[in-house]
């Protein structure tokens, strides 16, 4: 089993399994084109639970279901993906999300946008909407003022058709521009 030589930004060096080049893009583009060490910016503690989330799965990790079933985060992973994120929550998970798109690792990136979604579900009852309103410290929904209000300040929020539009004209726009 070969190795490959990727050091962080506080100069720790981590001797890694080359199978990480199924798992991150990044890691693997690098080495396409050469062998020498690999200078990424991520700190060696973010980086060690990377390798322990590669490691975990030996290289191979599930997919994670989508959609979410539930606001219980034990619904929507396996196990060793449940024990993985057990001490972060949609805070706390933010550096592993960076380094996940730092490295283009899409399965350690699903994980933790699953995290995140989870902490947000909703759900289909006026039960699960309450949840969710006293979890966030929602005292009250909108009066009909306040709501009018809102659709004064943004009216796109409201206008359907006007997003596809914008939509179809910034492609067009992007389009003109390519063309020049």
């Amino acid at each position: 089993m070969s190795k490959l030589e990727i050091i962080t930004k506080d100069n720790k060096n981590f001797h890694v399994d080359s199978r990480i080049k199924n798992l991150s893009l990044t890691i693997s583009n690098w080495f396409e084109s050469t062998n020498d060490p690999f200078h990424i910016d991520l700190s060696s503690e973010i980086f060690e639970k990377v390798i322990e989330y590669c490691e975990m799965h030996d290289y191979n990790p599930p997919k994670v279901q989508k959609p979410i079933k539930s606001h219980i985060l034990k619904d929507n992973l396996n196990e060793k993906d449940l024990k993985f994120v057990a001490s972060y929550d949609y805070l706390t998970i933010k550096p592993l999300l960076d380094a996940a798109f730092y490295l283009v690792m899409n399965s350690l990136r699903e994980v933790c946008i699953c995290v995140i979604a989870t902490e947000f579900y909703i759900g289909n009852t006026i039960d699960d909407i309450e949840r969710l309103k006293a979890k966030f410290g929602v005292e009250s929904d909108l009066t009909l003022e306040e709501e009018e209000a809102l659709i004064k300040e943004y009216p796109w929020a409201q206008d359907d058709e006007g997003d596809s539009k914008l939509e179809t004209e910034e492609v067009m726009m992007v389009e003109e521009e390519a063309k020049s």
